[in-house]
């Protein structure tokens, strides 16, 4: 598992019976306010198309993906294209690897060579991340938000995890906001 190539698509269609869709945003944190938002706007069926891929090789991985989002409808508004990207990539301090998870296809966490409550350190690992929403759209203009993080994460053991971010977060129609918070992960 120390080297890692994984490739992935998606395809979601929803005929939501609806008239109405809307999507939003916050920066990449729960608690930070809606940033970017087109508002309801006449659609009743979806289509998501995602493509992803991610590398691993020793100590750094590398994870980006894309979404888009069309969505119609027979009213005068037409078809809207939305989309999103990031790119993340992280490097394990420590020497450890980054876990891949088989059966669902999915990166996993970092498992220290030295837990924490036997004599060790554990495991720390940086990571950086960027991501673009674009929520413009024909006559839909919801907005375009970057966002970019920096984080740090201590893994004591197998089951506890500590993670420290800063976000920094820019709507093109505003500002900026900026969020450090810190998480405690317990996997049972």
């Amino acid at each position: 598992n120390r080297r890692t190539l994984h490739l992935g698509t998606s395809v979601t269609f929803r005929n939501t019976g609806d008239e109405q869709q809307r999507f939003f945003s916050r920066a990449s944190s729960a608690q930070g306010q809606v940033l970017v938002d087109t508002g309801k706007f006449d659609a009743d069926r979806e289509l998501r198309l995602g493509f992803e891929l991610g590398a691993v090789r020793d100590s750094l991985s590398f994870q980006t993906e894309t979404i888009v989002a069309t969505t119609g409808s027979g009213s005068s508004v037409g078809d809207q294209v939305f989309w999103s990207t990031y790119a993340m990539g992280s490097y394990v301090l420590t020497g450890e690897s980054r876990s891949y998870r088989e059966r669902v296809g999915a990166f996993g966490s970092v498992h220290p060579d030295s837990p924490f409550w036997s004599a060790g350190a554990g495991a720390f690992e940086t990571v950086a991340r960027y991501a673009i929403l674009d929520l413009d759209s024909g006559t839909v203009e919801g907005g375009v938000l970057h966002d970019w993080t920096l984080g740090l994460n201590w893994y004591a053991n197998n089951n506890l995890r500590v993670m420290l971010n800063y976000v920094v977060a820019h709507p093109e129609s505003s500002g900026y906001e900026q969020i450090a918070q810190v998480r405690l992960q317990l996997t049972l």
